[in-house]
């Protein structure tokens, strides 16, 4: 990735710079693993959160955010018109160049993930789900005292180990 992932200042009220740099952490760990071309965590009425595009990324990360939290929202509709009994989780569009997969986070945060066709889409899903399952608990856990020191070094812990299963996977 080119650029950083970046926070996007006033964003992501209530949201210690702390526990961002653990949400930053997991979303870089997955830019890594999956080689995306843009990763985009939004909230539900489109507004940017946290963004890191990569030097293939071509568009407009606001304009991204905002029409990807629309096809969310029809998503949902279209979940309850065909009786789900809770909204889809994961919205999949696949292109010629790109796909993109748009999972929610919590009821209000989404996460944008776009990677290149030749990313086994089942590999995509599976690193992506596993991220997604990192940031809400990150997300969930309370941001005072023990606890959130508990929260940090659970996920960090937990990032360091999945790297290095990663790495001792590719090394056979």
């Amino acid at each position: 990735m080119d650029d950083e992932l970046q926070y996007i200042d006033g964003n992501m009220d209530g949201i210690s710079s702390a526990r961002f740099r653990i949400i930053t952490g997991q979303l870089q760990s997955l830019a890594g693993k999956l080689g995306v071309t843009g990763l985009i965590l939004a909230d539900s009425s489109g507004r940017v959160l946290a963004r890191e595009t990569g030097k293939d990324w071509q568009g407009d990360t606001v304009a991204c955010a905002a029409l990807t939290a629309g096809s969310f929202a029809a998503a949902k509709e279209l979940a309850v018109m065909l009786g789900e009994s809770h909204h889809f989780k994961t919205v999949l569009l696949e292109g010629e160049k790109v796909n993109i997969l748009i999972c929610s986070v919590t009821k209000d945060i989404y996460l944008v993930t776009v990677f290149k066709t030749g990313v086994a889409l089942g590999m995509a899903r599976l690193l992506v789900r596993q991220t997604v399952s990192r940031l809400r608990q990150v997300l969930r856990q309370p941001e005072t005292g023990d606890e959130q020191v508990s929260g940090v070094m659970n996920s960090r812990f937990q990032a360091l180990l999945d790297d290095e299963l990663d790495r001792s996977f590719n090394d056979t």
